[in-house]
């Protein structure tokens, strides 16, 4: 068994490939400032299950292609479910904002001329 990573898909145009996006957190030796490297992978989509946004595992496999030497091992989260929490969440913050007041119409600014 090789390498296993988490990343984000970014790409799912081509087919039976995805476009993963593996960001990794370092601490710099002599100055200790935190920074995030990132990566992105080809990564062998059999099924072509995984859609862009989605969470990932991918494990490292023998080559496919040129650019192809990672497999998708398992979806651990769905874009779809993140897009309906976010439109949920969306929903009760509308309910919870106050409606504006419209101002009201006096009679001395209509016909004060």
């Amino acid at each position: 068994m090789g390498k296993v990573l988490q990343g984000r898909v970014v790409a799912a145009s081509n087919d039976k490939t995805v476009s993963v996006l593996v960001s990794t957190p370092k601490v710099h030796p002599i100055y200790k400032k935190r920074f995030t490297i990132s990566k992105k992978y080809a990564v062998h989509d059999e099924q072509n299950k995984a859609k862009i946004d989605d969470l990932v595992i991918i494990e490292e496999i023998k080559p496919v292609s040129k650019s192809k030497r990672w497999g998708l091992k398992e979806i651990t989260g769905s874009a779809a479910i993140a897009h309906q929490e976010t439109e949920v969440e969306e929903a009760k913050r509308v309910k919870q904002a106050p409606e504006p007041k419209a101002a009201k119409k006096t009679e001395d600014t209509e016909g004060s001329k």
